[in-house]
C-alpha cells in the first residue's frame, strides 16, 4: 500500500511540476526510494535493530528536512523547521528506546 502511495505521489508530483522547477524532482525522488530501502531494511530485522533503523531513517529525514529549510525550496520554512525537529526527537527516542531495550 506504501508503495503504490509513494507512486502515485511521484506521478502527481511529476504531473504538477512547473518545466522551471523540474530539476527539483530528481533529488525528492532519490530521496524517496532511499528511505523506502531504510523503510524495508527495517521490517526485515529483529525489533531492536529495526528501532535503530527506523531512528537513524528518521534523522536521516530531519537532516533532508534542514536542506529544504536553509534552500527555502519544495515546502514552507516553517513546515519544514518544524518537520526537523520533530524528526529529531522522535529519532533520538526511537534509538533510545530500542538501545536501552524497551522495544523488546
Amino acid at each position: 500500500m506504501m508503495v503504490a502511495l509513494g507512486a502515485a505521489g511521484a506521478v502527481y508530483g511529476l504531473a504538477r511540476t512547473p518545466a522551471g522547477r523540474a530539476m527539483l524532482v530528481g533529488p525528492s525522488t532519490v530521496a524517496m526510494l532511499g528511505f523506502g530501502a531504510v523503510a524495508v531494511a527495517a521490517v526485515t530485522v529483529t525489533p531492536v535493530p529495526a528501532g535503530v533503523i527506523v531512528g537513524l531513517g528518521l534523522l536521516g529525514h530531519a537532516a533532508w528536512d534542514y536542506l529544504h529549510f536553509r534552500r527555502n525550496t519544495v515546502v514552507a520554512r516553517s513546515l519544514a523547521e518544524f518537520c526537523g525537529v520533530l524528526d529529531t526527537l522522535l529519532g533520538v527516542a526511537v534509538i533510545f528506546l530500542a538501545v536501552s531495550g524497551a522495544l523488546s
